[in-house]
């Protein structure tokens, strides 16, 4: 994510409205607003193509906003709309920022900045305020009505997501974060991280890729803990990744190995080609590690985007991890392609395992066959509650996958495994390490195996886009339990005996059909069975 630098403050914004007339142009002025449209859903940073701005028509009429003035909180930044512009009751029409007038605004949206829709005569037809950039989007919640705030996830041009209650735990390990590279060791966008196991006691290799240099780095543990790089001369400062045919910038967000081995090669999740930055080319790349070259040409691309139309070109796959085929069918995984239980067979050449790609844009995550030739069947889509998906990661001794956001969701990460119907639910959710920032744009997450535990725990890795305070990899640990969680899942997983696809609501207590019933039959059969049945429906806290 891009920070964009505060361009104006709110008592500069009041004194420029002040004296407006000064410069000629028609004052904004306060009135009882005559339009039923209002500002519905903001955009201020890492939009794509840009900022934008979502109106919507409250009314029950076709509104007509020809004329209409979109300004921030600079008076002289006005985009008028142009004449014939209607919007219908219910829907949506959005105003992007453009590099001219006559397609959209050409005045971008700060941190702390303001949006204010004006009717021809100036007067305010609607308005809000910020003092720092959401880390979704602003939203009225419900449309066209509510109060703003931060929303689930961005919804451009349509309904906006509310953000629903999500029940979490407290980390369990250390609360601290530990930086573990060297300072300015990342040009400041180190992005998806995995580990290589040893299959040892012995740390495992940590693969680490940047992003806007398209760099890939294999980062050796060393005596005092920390991680530096392959000091041989083919990896000693990165190797950069190319596409296939050699060109390019290959936005390297995510990376995983298969069969944990580099043997196989090398997959990297990627947004888009770095050099064509504003279009969306979400695919994953394989590639040869073995040889001595400084530069890499992927031997395999597969493009997932016809699985995923109206992608931003900065919304794509974050993060990558393979899960093999034998965890899979012995858990009963369920191919949504068939309806049946996945079958490895029907996807010849595929390698013996699935990758789950976890892509921003959509805050979920995809289960891939890749097969030879760039082709591939998408198996499953796993939502999460999560505004974006930053990284994700298969974990061998918990049986589950971790999935992790980045700032925008304060660090949680979740864990989910293969529930009885046969997908992948939400087992838990947790909370950033106390004692971490909850700021650090933490796009990389890797933990390594039950194997290297010491005193009772194992090492955590999160990689920081920002660099923040010189550092991007920082290491923290978890517990070296069997399980991550009680039998119980959390509250409103699919499994859990919530509604599919609903978040709990935190600390509501449930039922299922049968503890109902049963606590019926006790209130019949005699005194003092209501508590008992009250104890029967009480719900273990997640």
């Amino acid at each position: 994510m891009t920070s964009t630098v505060t361009r104006l403050t709110t008592l500069a914004a009041a004194l420029a409205f002040a004296t407006v007339g000064a410069v000629g142009i028609p004052a904004a002025h306060a009135a009882t607003p005559t339009s039923s449209v209002r500002i519905n859903e903001i955009e201020s940073d890492g939009g794509d193509p840009g900022d934008w701005v979502e109106l919507t028509d409250a009314g029950t009429a076709t509104a007509d906003l020809g004329g209409y003035v979109l300004t921030d909180d600079d008076p002289t930044h006005r985009y008028v709309i142009p004449g014939g512009t209607r919007v219908e009751p219910g829907r949506f029409l959005v105003i992007e920022e453009a590099a001219n007038r006559s397609s959209g605004f050409d005045f971008g949206l700060g941190s702390a900045d303001s949006v204010r829709l004006l009717a021809p005569d100036g007067t305010v037809i609607d308005e809000h305020s910020w003092t720092h950039h959401s880390p979704t989007t602003l939203g009225r919640i419900p449309d066209g009505t509510g109060s703003f705030g931060d929303t689930a996830r961005a919804t451009k041009g349509a309904p906006n997501a509310a953000p629903l209650p999500l029940a979490t735990r407290p980390w369990p390990g250390s609360p601290a974060l530990t930086p573990v590279d060297s300072t300015a060791a990342f040009t400041g966008s180190l992005s998806g991280l995995d580990i290589e196991p040893s299959g040892t006691a012995a740390p495992g290799v940590l693969w680490g890729v940047e992003n806007d240099a398209g760099t890939l780095y294999r980062l050796l543990a060393q005596p005092d803990g920390s991680r530096r790089s392959d000091p041989s001369p083919a990896w000693r400062d990165g190797r950069t990744l190319r596409f296939p045919d050699g060109t390019g910038t290959v936005d390297a967000e995510g990376v995983t190995v298969a069969h944990d081995s580099s043997a196989g090669g090398v997959y990297v999740a990627s947004e888009r080609d770095e050099d064509r930055p504003t279009v969306s080319r979400p695919s994953v790349l394989r590639y040869d590690v073995s040889g001595p070259a400084t530069t890499l040409a992927a031997t395999d691309e597969w493009d997932l985007a016809d699985d995923l139309p109206g992608l931003g070109a900065n919304s794509g796959p974050e993060g990558v991890t393979w899960i093999p085929d034998a965890f899979l069918t012995a858990h009963r995984f369920v191919d949504a392609r068939t309806g049946r239980a996945y079958r490895p067979s029907d996807y010849p050449g595929h390698g013996g395992g699935l990758f789950l790609v976890g892509v921003e844009g959509t805050a979920s995550v995809y289960a891939y066959a890749l097969m030879p030739g760039g082709t591939h069947a998408l198996i499953a889509t796993i939502p999460t509650p999560f505004a974006v998906v930053a990284d994700v990661q298969f974990d061998r001794d918990l049986g589950a996958m971790w999935v992790a956001c980045d700032d925008a969701c304060a660090g949680r990460t979740a864990l989910y495994t293969i529930d009885a119907s046969g997908v992948f639910a939400r087992e838990a959710a947790f909370e950033a390490p106390a004692d971490a920032d909850p700021a650090l744009q933490d796009e990389g997450f890797a933990i390594d195996t039950v194997a290297t535990c010491v005193n009772g725990s194992r090492a955590t890795y999160y990689a920081d886009g920002a660099d923040t305070d010189g550092h991007s990899l920082r290491r923290g640990s978890y517990r070296c339990a069997s399980r991550a969680a009680p039998a119980s899942r959390d509250p409103g997983a699919r499994g859990a005996g919530g509604s599919p696809g609903l978040l709990a609501k935190t600390g509501g207590p449930a039922a299922d059909a049968g503890m109902t019933a049963l606590g019926a039959l006790l209130v019949v059969l005699g005194a003092g069975a209501m508590c008992v049945a009250r104890v029967l429906r009480r719900r273990v806290a997640v």
